[in-house]
């Protein structure tokens, strides 16, 4: 099995806002499994508030990846 990850900033349809922050982009991680010519796809909102960035992200996949062993299913 195969895990991708890559950082992607979205544009938003309308400004975010909020009493701390207004935000027209989000930062996100899109994850990609492949296996068996079948690829699964899933995506992470990494927060500031919870000291969470798209590089934690990015860094916790590829270390964790191993962990899921040989097939998905």
């Amino acid at each position: 099995m195969e895990v991708e990850a890559r950082r992607a900033t979205l544009e938003l349809a309308e400004t975010f806002v909020i009493s701390r922050s207004a935000h027209d982009t989000e930062e996100t991680v899109v994850v990609e499994l492949r296996h068996s010519g079948v690829s699964g796809f899933g995506e992470a909102a990494p927060t500031d508030r919870y000291e969470e960035s798209a590089a934690s992200a990015l860094a916790y996949v590829a270390e964790h990846a191993a962990l899921l062993g040989d097939d998905p299913f």
